[in-house]
């Protein structure tokens, strides 16, 4: 029947992913985007894919329900709890 999406519960908008990295989110302007990430990338001060400018405009949503009645499988943590963990994890690199 196709492939199954694996991810955890809830959904995470860009400015706390943003804000949980310890930085600032912007407004994006989305109509200049392409020419200012090109000329970034040209610059080579940028490395990213097309498909991140899409992102900013089309987030990615999945559909788990298969996850849990074909696999019977259910995520140990949140997606929350799974940034929170990271964020935490990476602001501790700092230190050592």
């Amino acid at each position: 029947r196709g492939p199954i999406n694996i991810a955890a519960e809830g959904t995470l908008a860009l400015s706390r992913l943003i804000r949980l990295a310890g930085k600032m989110p912007a407004p994006v302007l989305m109509p200049f985007t392409w020419p200012v990430v090109e000329f970034l990338r040209r610059q080579a001060l940028l490395v990213s894919q097309p498909l991140v400018q899409e992102l900013l405009k089309y987030p990615c949503m999945l559909d788990t329900r298969r996850m849990r009645e074909d696999l019977c499988f259910e995520p140990a943590h949140t997606s929350d709890d799974t940034l929170r963990a990271f964020a935490e994890r990476e602001a501790m690199k700092s230190y050592t």
